[in-house]
């Protein structure tokens, strides 16, 4: 059995390596073990998107629609790779197929292929917000993926009723300085949402005025706290929140007390 095993880990080798190389003429190769069963069948969809050959586009995709979800996620990441945007349609496709069969795995991949395809999938990706309002939470994991592109989908989802899913947006866009961000992260402060406050307290902390520091500080004891929020805070050198991150820090950790 060891005998026979050595080959498919040597097409594993060399299959990677015609990725790395980049020299198209290893294409019909690498789609002979990318589009049927074989041991190297990964490695191969993986070289393939490292090619970037238009030729092998349709192939690649039509492997989305794979039962063998490893095959499918790797399919998703080489047409991210590829970076063609005739992609979206199939990824968007596969995306939905995801959400269907809960396999956060494959969703993540095709959000994270459809990301680097630019904008023209995040409309329909934003739409499933209203149209799988159970699948919101995976839904605004895939969003945080995209640019600004996502923004408007993202500041909208700050107005959902349940806290969990105003967190995730909140924590999308707390890196994020766009004038449409800022105004719709203030009105959830001026409204009080410490959920909102909580998760994108980076945002906040590179806005900070005593009404801000006083939000944050709410928000560390209503909503909760960890230790990389008690190291921003230390961070922010505001006396305030250092005293509290420090605080935080020493009480989970004695020998970072200081």
């Amino acid at each position: 059995m060891a005998a026979a095993a050595e080959p498919e880990v040597g097409e594993d080798i060399v299959a990677d390596a015609l990725g790395q190389l980049g020299d198209r003429r290893a294409t019909p190769w690498l789609l002979e073990r990318a589009t049927k069963a074989h041991p190297s069948q990964r490695s191969a969809i993986l070289a393939l998107g490292h090619l970037n050959d238009p030729q092998a586009l349709e192939a690649v995709a039509a492997l989305l629609t794979s039962t063998a979800w490893g095959i499918a996620t790797s399919a998703a990441a080489a047409l991210g790779e590829m970076g063609d945007t005739r992609a979206v349609a199939p990824l968007v496709a596969a995306y939905r197929r995801s959400l269907d069969v809960a396999n956060r795995d494959l969703a993540h991949a095709t959000a994270a292929a459809l990301a680097r395809l630019g904008p023209l999938g995040v409309s329909t990706v934003a739409d499933m917000l209203q149209s799988r309002p159970g699948d919101r939470a995976e839904i605004l994991r895939a969003l945080a993926r995209f640019g600004s592109e996502a923004n408007a989908a993202l500041t909208a989802a700050l107005e959902f009723e349940e806290p969990s899913l105003r967190r995730l947006a909140a924590a999308a866009l707390a890196d994020r300085d766009e004038p449409p961000v800022e105004v719709a992260l203030r009105a959830r402060l001026d409204r009080s949402d410490l959920h909102v406050v909580s998760s994108a307290y980076r945002f906040f902390l590179r806005h900070l005025d005593e009404r801000t520091v006083d939000a944050l500080l709410r928000a560390k004891v209503e909503t909760g706290f960890g230790s990389e929020q008690a190291d921003a805070f230390v961070a922010s050198g505001h006396p305030r929140l250092v005293e509290a991150g420090q605080a935080y820090l020493c009480g989970v950790s004695p020998e970072r007390c200081r």
